[in-house]
């Protein structure tokens, strides 16, 4: 199977119950337009726990969810024949699922690691520095603990501002005036455009990512 054939999503559902209810997963044109398009897609903000019914007609499921506060949570589900070639990679935060797609049963080079992510805005009250709620200094560890055993996917609703600033390292092309480690590999991506004109403390931590990641363009 080539990985080119794997339709992937992520979507911020600000809760998985409507407010009477009922479930949206149990909603026929939910599902239809927003889900089964897709062959893996992560859910955020799914305000779940383990009593959760998340059952899904041809798919199975990795599912994350907090245990002090109903916020929150992650659930990623992805189609039944894909299930062999999946595996969930153990977290420190309950606002990250790690799923590592097998090199053996795509048919690839490298494993890859995708994260789905849902970090909190630095604006809500729960998000302190350096606590559990600080997600986006989790995935740092996380993403430089992954980067040596394959590829690296990052999604989801990081909640961080950016601006256009650059997002690779810039000017480290191969050259006899710097002393390079053997192999290295310099940054092939494109300048962004944005919208956005502000840029903060969870978004300087995602450029750094990015950076440390060598984001390349594909």
């Amino acid at each position: 199977m080539e990985i080119q054939n794997i339709k992937l999503s992520t979507w911020n559902i600000h809760g998985i119950n409507e407010t009477t209810g009922d479930s949206k997963i149990t909603n026929s044109q939910v599902v239809k337009n927003y889900i089964e398009p897709f062959d893996i897609i992560g859910l955020l903000e799914t305000w779940t726990n383990k009593e959760s019914n998340l059952s899904l007609e041809n798919y199975n499921y990795f599912h994350s969810f907090r245990k002090t506060n109903r916020r929150g949570g992650v659930i990623v589900y992805f189609k039944n024949y894909l299930s062999a070639g999946l595996e969930q990679i153990k977290s420190q935060s309950e606002d990250i699922i790690w799923v590592k797609l097998k090199k053996s049963f795509f048919n690839i080079s490298n494993d890859i690691y995708v994260a789905f992510v849902y970090c909190l805005p630095i604006s809500s009250n729960l998000y302190k520095p350096d606590s559990k709620y600080d997600t986006i200094e989790i995935l740092r560890e996380e993403v430089l603990e992954n980067n040596s055993k394959g590829d690296i996917i990052i999604n989801g609703d990081l909640n961080c501002r950016t601006a256009d600033c650059t997002d690779f390292i810039e000017n480290d092309k191969i050259s006899p005036h710097f002393q390079l480690y053997d192999n290295y590999m310099a940054d092939n991506a494109k300048y962004r455009n944005s919208k956005d004109t502000k840029i903060d403390t969870q978004g300087t931590k995602l450029l750094e990512i990015c950076k440390i990641n060598s984001r390349t363009e594909y």
